[in-house]
């Protein structure tokens, strides 16, 4: 039996998707994220980037954390004779360590906070996480935009096998001229250029689910963590990026030995 269970969860589909869609999909955490929708799983959009989209300075981080997880591992037995399973074990629990433990907690309950407070619901705010929301407050009263949806999945399941994936916008508004804008959340120190292919990628699906024609922006929103500053970063290009994108999605499923 696997120490590693799988985590399960319903995500609400957006509620421009039309009436046909299923009201949840199931978003499934395990090495990697996917979702189940109808008879398919499809891979997420972030796990799919994170695979075809390797970050070197990531990757040198977590094998630091390895190495400090394999020392701290020797520490509890020193003085035991070296044996293969002592080896093997060593090696499992470095490869087990949590790489992005603060990061990413860090993350998700600042998306938890800024998710309750777009929806008119109480928040409290820890002192660690005061510059981030101000930040996000200051944004939100710059842009006065009407909500739509938070935290819901898109997907999109296309004729080619290749063009099926799936994915869970942080928050979608609503423009006064009509148009949709989808804004993703970071509070990392930089924008990335894969969290524009991210956006692009979201807003495909978003077109697929939506009974009619809609047009829709994009934009990223990165929000300080030291002081309560954001910083808004837009796709400017988005036939260029859903291209870049494809590509990358293709590249996923050959990699998968499932590209059609």
């Amino acid at each position: 039996m696997s120490l590693f269970q799988p985590k399960e969860e319903k995500i609400p589909v957006t509620s421009l998707a039309g009436e046909k869609r299923p009201p949840h999909i199931t978003r499934v955490t395990g090495k990697r994220r996917l979702y189940r929708v109808l008879d398919y799983k499809l891979p997420s959009v972030t796990s799919v980037l994170s695979k075809v989209y390797p970050k070197p300075a990531l990757t040198n981080w977590a094998k630091k954390i390895s190495r400090e997880a394999y020392g701290s591992y020797l520490e509890e037995h020193m003085g035991e004779p070296i044996t293969p399973d002592l080896i093997a074990e060593g090696m499992e629990s470095a490869k087990n360590a949590d790489k992005d433990t603060t990061a990413r907690d860090y993350g998700t309950e600042a998306h938890e906070l800024i998710s309750r407070d777009v929806r008119g619901k109480r928040i409290e705010v820890a002192s660690e996480f005061s510059d981030t929301i101000e930040a996000w407050r200051e944004w939100r009263s710059l842009f006065k935009l009407k909500l739509v949806d938070s935290e819901v999945a898109v997907y999109l399941i296309g004729g080619a096998q290749h063009m099926r994936y799936a994915g869970t916008v942080d928050l979608i508004f609503q423009r006064p001229n009509g148009r949709y804008l989808i804004s993703d959340i970071k509070t990392s120190k930089a924008v990335y250029p894969e969290a524009l292919l991210q956006l692009v990628a979201y807003a495909g699906a978003l077109k697929f689910l939506a009974p009619h024609p809609i047009e829709v922006d994009m934009e990223v929103l990165r929000l300080g963590k030291d002081k309560p500053e954001f910083e808004v970063v837009s796709v400017t290009d988005p036939a260029k990026l859903w291209e870049t994108w494809v590509a990358a999605l293709k590249f996923h499923y050959e990699l998968e030995g499932k590209a059609e």
